[in-house]
């Protein structure tokens, strides 16, 4: 049990949006893992979509200005689109593509904590994690290792539903 504080204690300080953890489970790195677990995490939202292929917008913040993020999300994984505000800040990443290779992935968690529930992924050139806690969920993301964080706070009952929709 302190092994794995001592490990979420590590992952929150390189990570922005991780409090202190209760739980920290390590995702396998294989095809599906992760976007089952991201599934399961966002289930009240996606699962609302009748074909299970659809896109959820959620409008929110990031600081003080407006944050947009699309899931287009299927059975075999969901692409995500982030766009703050006027500024040039729009990101776009796939969690879990299919033909998606690990040699870059340096972890992949999923965390229990008293702040919610979290699924990140830590990989070379890119990082991103969902923080879900009951109707909330926040975004964190950048690309690169010398890109700033890009953070997106979320009310998921306001999440917009295009069922059938694809990236």
């Amino acid at each position: 049990m302190i092994a794995r504080r001592v490990v979420a204690l590590a992952l929150a300080a390189c990570f922005p949006v991780l409090a202190v953890a209760e739980d920290v489970t390590r995702i396998p790195r294989e095809n599906g893992a992760v976007h089952q677990e991201f599934r399961r995490l966002l289930a009240d939202v996606l699962g609302r979509f009748r074909s299970g292929v659809g896109r959820a917008e959620l409008s929110g913040s990031a600081g003080s200005e407006p944050c947009v993020v699309n899931l287009f999300t299927n059975h075999d994984t969901t692409f995500v689109t982030v766009n703050v505000g006027d500024r040039s800040d729009y990101t776009e990443f796939y969690v879990d593509h299919p033909a998606e290779t690990f040699k870059s992935v340096l972890f992949q968690t999923l965390t229990d904590g008293d702040s919610g529930r979290e699924l990140k992924v830590v990989a070379r050139e890119r990082e991103y994690a969902f923080l879900v806690d009951d109707d909330r969920m926040t975004l964190a993301t950048r690309s690169g290792n010398t890109r700033p964080w890009v953070t997106c706070s979320f009310d998921l009952t306001s999440a917009r539903l295009y069922e059938g929709q694809t990236e």
